[in-house]
């Protein structure tokens, strides 16, 4: 692959940059989100809003398996452009960009949402066909980006949802513990599942 010099074979626009010598050949596309995604965002905006953290582990190594394997790249990001450029060239990641913000093979006639096969963002929430569970999860304050996570809020979260999944009966949404898997022990989660049963006991007690 053709070598990008440091500030060389990059178009720019008011928008977007391009790499010159993207190849626009590339089978199929995966549109990265920037901060949480391939940046570190441990702290919010309060702590990155001039520019963003560090890659977060295995970013560069990735990106180049996806470019082995054919992928064309993107970023897509809310972020000032130069602000982005400055970021990749800094990481040493330009060369294995395609384009940021606008995909140049864009189909035409289409919106500013930049056209991929694969979209990749710490805040996406996949649907599966499921509406209902999604928005209820998102008025209950269940989903929440992966780096705002911490212990003792994801539990009370958990436990929230577990409440309303006993309460509707529907045992089968308890499937989603995998959402939880990745910050809370086995143990934490049993123990939320345990809260949860309790408090929809004691309502039931009261009832009485």
């Amino acid at each position: 692959m053709k070598k990008v010099k440091k500030g060389a074979g990059v178009k720019r626009t008011e928008r977007t940059i391009m790499r010159k010598d993207a190849d626009t050949k590339r089978k199929y596309t995966v549109a990265f989100d920037l901060d949480g995604t391939l940046a570190d965002c441990k702290g919010g905006w309060e702590k990155y809003s001039d520019f963003p953290g560090n890659p977060l582990p295995g970013v560069k190594y990735n990106l180049q398996r996806l470019r082995d394997a054919g992928f064309k790249i993107g970023v897509y990001t809310t972020r000032n452009y130069k602000d982005v450029y400055k970021w990749l060239e800094k990481h040493g990641l330009l060369s294995l960009v395609d384009w940021v913000n606008e995909n140049p093979s864009q189909p035409p006639d289409t919106g500013v949402k930049p056209f991929a096969d694969y979209y990749v963002d710490d805040r996406g929430i996949r649907f599966e066909g499921d509406m209902d569970s999604i928005v209820d999860r998102i008025i209950k304050g269940t989903y929440i980006p992966w780096q705002e996570k911490d212990g003792e809020n994801e539990k009370l979260s958990l436990e929230k949802y577990f409440v309303e999944v006993l309460s509707r009966e529907q045992e089968q949404e308890i499937k989603t513990l995998a959402d939880a898997a990745a910050v809370l022990t086995r143990a934490e989660i049993g123990d939320a599942f345990a809260r949860a049963l309790a408090l929809l006991q004691d309502e039931k007690n009261q009832k009485k």
